[in-house]
């Protein structure tokens, strides 16, 4: 069995009728129940940063940067592994939220 918990926080604010900005926040805690699976348990905190900006047509165009670290609480270093287990992923990219007719609305991000 995995537990999982998970937090999260949004905030965005519109300083002009077309343009956005928007910041976010996540938590994440993983946890095996088996023991033996206990080395995989996880913890995860991750932020967001973007602005965007929508067309007089409702479509939206943006950019956004994401951080996130994490690490791995159980893993115990053996003299074959001194390696920390903590690691940290940035992606910055483009967002796009786009209506092309009827029902076809693509919505995408790319980083």
């Amino acid at each position: 069995m995995i537990s999982e918990r998970d937090g999260l926080f949004d905030l965005a604010y519109s300083w002009h009728p077309r343009w956005k900005l928007s910041t976010g926040a996540r938590w994440q805690e993983m946890n095996h129940s088996n023991d033996l699976r206990a080395f995989l348990d996880r913890r995860a905190a991750t932020g967001l940063f973007g602005v965007s900006y929508t067309t007089p047509a409702e479509n939206s165009i943006g950019l956004e940067y994401r951080y996130t670290g994490a690490y791995l609480p159980n893993r115990h270093p053996t003299p074959e592994a001194l390696v920390d287990n903590r690691y940290a992923v940035q992606t910055a990219g483009a967002v796009l939220d786009w209506q092309i007719a009827g029902k076809t609305h693509p919505d995408g991000r790319v980083g």
